[in-house]
C-alpha cells in the first residue's frame, strides 16, 4: 500500500484574503498545541516531514507551517507564535493569524497536533 501524502502549509500570501477573527478562532489562538503523541517529526532544510507512526500518512509542512510547529512545541500558544511568524516574514498579525488557525485545525483534523488539555 502506498503512504498518504499531504502537503500543508500556509497559503502564498498573494492568494490570501484576510477576514476578521471569530471568536471560535480566538479560542484557537488562545490554546496551546503539541505533536500527537504518534507524530514524529524531521526537518529537510526549509520543510519538515510528519510521520504518523502506524499509519501511511505522510505529511509535507513547508517552511511557514513548520516553523508554526516548532514555535508550539517550545510551549508558546497559537497566537504567540503567530506573531514571532509576522515579525520573521515580515506580515501582518492579523493575515498570520488567520493562516495559524487554518493550519492549526487542518493539523489537529489529521491527527498531527492535539490541544495542551492543562490549558483548559
Amino acid at each position: 500500500m502506498q503512504p498518504r501524502f499531504a502537503r500543508t502549509g500556509f497559503p502564498d500570501a498573494e492568494a490570501t484574503i484576510t477576514t476578521p477573527i471569530s471568536d471560535t478562532d480566538a479560542g484557537t489562538l488562545d490554546r496551546r498545541y503539541r505533536l500527537a503523541e504518534q507524530v514524529v517529526i524531521d526537518r529537510l532544510g526549509d520543510s519538515m516531514v510528519a510521520v504518523q507512526l502506524g499509519t501511511d500518512k505522510i505529511f509535507d509542512l513547508n517552511e511557514t507551517a513548520a516553523r508554526l510547529v516548532e514555535l508550539l512545541g517550545e510551549g508558546r500558544t497559537a497566537v504567540e507564535a503567530a506573531d514571532v511568524i509576522a515579525g520573521e516574514y515580515d506580515a501582518t498579525a492579523e493575515a498570520v493569524r488567520q493562516d495559524v488557525v487554518s493550519t492549526v485545525s487542518t493539523l489537529i483534523t489529521e491527527s498531527v497536533l492535539e490541544v495542551v488539555t492543562d490549558d483548559i
